[in-house]
């Protein structure tokens, strides 16, 4: 569902928005500028937007969410499959997924068409934000968060809310022989689907997301999809493949409340 933190327009998960201890949100472009591939909410600084715009639009979403600025955690996404673990402010590590157990520290992912996905343990008030484009689901990023989720904090998997968020439809991701090959080497061979093309393939990374994370086990009925295509609704979403590379970023965050 579309909602409001503060003035800023986000799409909430129905299942999440149901847990209080928690808030969560997947932002949008909140009124765009054809003219302009960044306007006008971007709080990633790994792109060529400007530092000016980015610290405003970080500013905006701190002061929604009741946080100092620097509690809002951006890693650098390097599109592999390393975990980072957030113990304070500040954190700046290349990695494609981050989990906490503090309270008031939002995690982020950075997407423009790859998988964001959001996962919660209730019982132990224990977060992630996992960035999951084709290379990460094929290294299995998002199992491997729900792994040291359960090493490192003593969650059970079956406890754990997912949420996987706006991203390329299948219809939309078209890719080489390559692509498709690693899916199925990886075991995703599931979520390759015909292409009327030689040598091509769509692949459904919401099927592939889906698939790890009940491989790790998640439960169906802890799962929801999004099913929201950022090609196909670019002008509520960044999509690299349609605006560019050199455009903004959607930022899918959840944070336990202080």
């Amino acid at each position: 569902m579309y909602s409001y933190l503060a003035d800023i327009q986000v799409f909430q998960f129905d299942s999440l928005v149901q847990l209080p201890a928690i808030t969560h949100f997947v932002t949008t472009r909140n009124g765009i500028n054809d003219s302009d591939a960044y306007s006008s909410f971007n709080i990633c600084h790994y792109t060529a937007d400007s530092d000016e715009a980015v610290a405003a639009a970080r500013e905006r979403l701190a002061e929604a969410l009741g946080i100092e600025a620097d509690r809002i955690v951006v890693p650098r996404q390097v599109h592999g499959d390393r975990v980072g673990v957030v113990e304070h402010s500040g954190f700046n590590e290349e990695v494609d997924a981050v989990i906490t157990n503090r309270r008031g520290m939002c995690l982020t992912v950075s997407t423009a068409d790859c998988v964001p996905v959001l996962l919660y343990c209730p019982k132990r008030q224990v977060v992630a934000a996992v960035h999951a484009g084709w290379r990460g689901m094929v290294k299995r990023i998002i199992s491997k968060t729900v792994c040291r989720m359960v090493e490192q904090f003593g969650c059970d998997s079956a406890d754990i809310r997912a949420a996987i968020g706006p991203s390329i439809s299948p219809e939309a991701f078209e890719v080489g022989a390559e692509v498709a090959l690693a899916f199925e080497e990886a075991g995703f061979g599931s979520a390759v689907l015909p292409s009327p093309i030689a040598g091509k393939a769509y692949i459904d990374l919401w099927h592939g997301a889906k698939s790890d994370l009940l491989a790790a086990g998640v439960l169906t009925e802890n799962i929801e999809t999004a099913a929201i295509c950022t090609w196909q609704q670019h002008d509520r979403f960044f999509s690299a493949r349609r605006l560019g590379i050199r455009s903004g970023r959607i930022s899918s965050g959840i944070m336990v409340l202080e």
